[in-house]
C-alpha cells in the first residue's frame, strides 16, 4: 500500500502534472477511506511546505 501512495505522491510532486488521478473500484472497496486516510493530509502538506 505505502509504494502506491509514493507513486501518488511522486506524480502529484512533478512539475509538469497535467492529468487526473483515478481511484477506481467497487463500492465499498474504501476508495474515499483511501483518499481521506492515506493521500490527502499529505498532498495538502506538501503544498504548504513550498
Amino acid at each position: 500500500m505505502e509504494e502506491l501512495v509514493e507513486s501518488i505522491l511522486d506524480y502529484v510532486r512533478n512539475d509538469y502534472t497535467d492529468y487526473a488521478i483515478m481511484i477506481n473500484g467497487e463500492w465499498g472497496s474504501g476508495k474515499t477511506y483511501f483518499w481521506n486516510h492515506k493521500i490527502k493530509n499529505k498532498i495538502e502538506s506538501m503544498q504548504l511546505n513550498r
